[in-house]
């Protein structure tokens, strides 16, 4: 038997640290990059909130979308302000 040479990382533990790096920072960093959104007369606005985002538990459990062949999924809630500058309304 030949001695391990080589260090293998672990691939799985690196999808998912950088999976939780993406929704503390990132998630935030790309809304707050796309903000304000607006339409092309400039009198409709779209305004994220994304330091609020919630992210709802899976429906299923992992074994349940392995059994089931589900999507292990989660919802996200975003507050958002929508803004028309002509009647000078806020929803």
């Amino acid at each position: 038997m030949y001695p391990v040479r080589y260090f293998l990382p672990d691939f799985i533990e690196i999808q998912r640290q950088s999976f939780f790096n993406f929704l503390e920072t990132g998630l935030v960093k790309e809304f707050s990059l796309r903000n304000p959104i607006t339409n092309t007369k400039k009198d409709i606005e779209l305004f994220f909130y994304p330091e609020y985002y919630r992210l709802t538990r899976p429906k299923y459990s992992i074994q349940e979308v392995v059994l089931e062949q589900k999507s292990y999924v989660s919802k996200i809630y975003l507050p958002v302000q929508l803004t028309d500058k002509k009647k000078n309304v806020f929803c």
